[in-house]
């Protein structure tokens, strides 16, 4: 057996340091983020899911048609119900509240979601990720607030898409990828906007056919059996919601040129008169964005890696949207990465900013509103990261896509 190289050794070194900064900066968000799950009440959506499970219980797949607590629609799949029920299962035999247990998930999600994105950037030298922004990947303000205060099930939703991805481009297993992304589905549809750059990226049909129905597979299973009793009411709720009106971006700033209050919780997840309008019309706008966008990036002879195409889609989905949640800036944090230090701490700094007073602001005062002119420059500082991306995509020729799909 030969022995290992010089340059073999120094990189096994350089790895061996790198797990050790990486693993250290990890624990201590989790720290962070498990004493912030311990001690703080976390935001209305936590005790929103409560009332989801209990309008299940009562009503059975009926609860799709009926508003929530606070005015909020059932609007994730029937399958996430289930970690609810582990989670209230979990505080009755110990004692130790829901609001805890809800938030574990998504707290080590974001532990798995670093460990993938470093494997991806050592294996895709291309990529050219600066190991020192997977240390202000794992320390991310938005995520240590998100997992640690709000209280959602979105970054267990972006760790599947991550690891869905890393299978993709790494070991080049379509069906192994396809069940990942179902069960990122089966949390949230939150992957659907990654949906069209995947399936370009595949090479042709039957890789394709094998992914997405096998992740489809899984998540009508995952939806049993509330689908098969209410199968129109669950898809209109899940897959029609848009998030909340006028609290971010352009809707924002069309409600503050015709000098009206931004709209309530209740009131903002179905916008009146014109704006239910721009509502519908954003949606379409985004979603023809994201294929445009997703097809471009692939008809060249040499497209990009498929986590910068992902990146790039959840960008501008974050810029286009015309309906917002404070927990969709966990969406963001792994991306930034693969363009730079600057759009990283810029974006990184505005997001926290902004989530830092938003979340005061619930906890204090519910008319408090204040914290969305700093959600403006959060969304100015997407479009800064998008020009980054803009121009990484057209400068970058050689920046092949790992295609290794069988």
């Amino acid at each position: 057996m030969n022995a290992p190289s010089v340059d073999e050794v120094k990189r096994d070194r350089k790895i061996s340091n790198q797990a050790r900064w990486l693993a250290s900066a990890a624990a201590l968000a989790t720290l962070i983020k498990l004493w912030l799950a311990w001690k703080t009440q976390g935001t209305l959506d936590i005790p929103a899911y409560q009332d989801h499970l209990n309008k299940l219980r009562e009503y059975g797949a009926a609860a799709y048609n009926l508003p929530g607590i606070f005015g909020n629609p059932l609007n994730v799949p029937a399958f996430a119900i289930n970690l609810v029920r582990g989670a209230e299962f979990l505080a009755t035999r110990t004692g130790v509240p829901f609001r805890f247990w809800f938030r574990l998930p998504a707290i080590f999600a974001d532990v798995g979601s670093i460990w993938i994105v470093w494997q991806i950037a050592l294996r895709s030298p291309q990529l050219k990720i600066d190991f020192r922004l997977l240390l202000l990947m794992a320390i991310c303000p938005a995520s240590i607030m998100i997992s640690g205060i709000h209280g959602n099930l979105d970054p267990l939703t972006i760790f599947g898409v991550l690891l869905s991805l890393f299978l993709l481009t790494q070991k080049g297993s379509t069906w192994l990828a396809g069940l990942v992304f179902g069960m990122a589905l089966n949390i949230k549809v939150v992957p659907l906007i990654f949906a069209p750059t995947i399936f370009f990226y595949l090479p042709d049909l039957r890789p394709r056919l094998r992914f997405f129905c096998t992740a489809l597979g899984l998540f009508l299973i995952g939806s049993l059996p509330y689908l098969l009793q209410n199968p129109f009411g669950i898809i209109g709720a899940v897959f029609g919601h848009a998030g909340m009106y006028s609290h971010w971006g352009w809707t924002l700033l069309l409600v503050m040129a015709q000098h009206q209050t931004p709209f309530s919780r209740e009131s903002g997840f179905h916008p009146p008169g014109v704006h239910a309008v721009a509502v519908a019309l954003g949606k379409y706008l985004l979603i023809a964005s994201i294929i445009s966008l997703s097809f471009w990036l692939n008809k060249k002879k040499s497209p990009p890696h498929l986590f910068v195409q992902s990146g790039a889609i959840a960008f501008l989905f974050m810029f286009l949207t015309p309906g917002f949640g404070a927990q969709y800036l966990s969406w963001l944090a792994p991306w930034v990465i693969v363009v730079g230090l600057r759009p990283t701490v810029v974006f990184y700094a505005t997001s926290g900013a902004y989530l830092l007073m938003a979340n005061g602001c619930v906890a204090l005062l519910f008319g408090c509103d204040s914290y969305l002119y700093l959600g403006l420059v959060c969304w100015v500082s997407i479009l800064f990261v998008l020009a980054c991306y803009w121009s990484r995509l057209t400068s970058v020729t050689g920046e092949l896509a790992d295609k290794a799909v069988v």
